[in-house]
Formats: structure tokens, C-alpha cells, sequence
């Protein structure tokens, strides 16, 4: 199953289901080591969201994988500054889970 491939870029990690105006998002395995990928994982992010979301006149649902997720310590503030910043912008929920849990939705 590829779905947990780590080579893989960000961009496949995220699938959107209409049917219940859900976001997924696959951090399972990302390994964040500097500002660089912040920036970039975002700008994704805010690419995505944007069109989903309608420049974020709608809101979304997000369920993200964050296992096996691992970020340097000093950039924890920045990637969760910037997650905070979208959750406020662009999604009516947040679901964060962990392994096996994120293939049954």
C-alpha cells in the first residue's frame, strides 16, 4: 500500500472527499527539518484550502494523520503558529488521529 510511502511528495498526502466536505491529510512519516518545508507545506496547504474553501467564504473538515510525524524543535511554533492560522481561516473541524484509524475514514 502506498499510501504510507514516505517518498512520496506532500502534495499526493491530500485528499478531499465532497460527499462529507472532508479534508485528509496524510503526515504520517514527514519529517520537517527547516523553515524551507514550513513555508512550502503551507503554501500547499493555503493553495488547497483556498480553492475548497472559496477563499475561505466555506469551511472544511480536516482529519490529518500526524503519525510518525516528526518536526526539529525549533520549528514546532512556526508549523503550529500556521496551523492554528488555517483552523481559524478555513476549517469548521479538526480531527487529529493516529495509524490505522486514518485508512477507515
Amino acid at each position: 500500500d502506498d499510501f504510507f510511502d514516505l517518498e512520496r511528495g506532500l502534495d499526493t498526502r491530500v485528499e478531499y472527499n465532497q460527499d462529507t466536505n472532508t479534508m485528509y491529510l496524510d503526515l504520517s512519516g514527514f519529517y520537517v527539518n527547516d523553515a524551507e518545508t514550513v513555508d512550502n507545506s503551507f503554501e500547499l496547504f493555503e493553495g488547497v484550502l483556498e480553492k475548497l474553501t472559496k477563499g475561505g467564504q466555506q469551511r472544511v473538515n480536516l482529519v490529518v494523520n500526524y503519525d510518525g510525524f516528526d518536526i526539529r524543535d525549533e520549528l514546532e511554533e512556526m508549523w503550529f503558529h500556521l496551523s492554528r492560522k488555517n483552523e481559524e481561516k478555513y476549517y469548521s473541524t479538526v480531527s487529529r488521529i493516529k495509524g490505522r484509524a486514518f485508512l477507515r475514514h
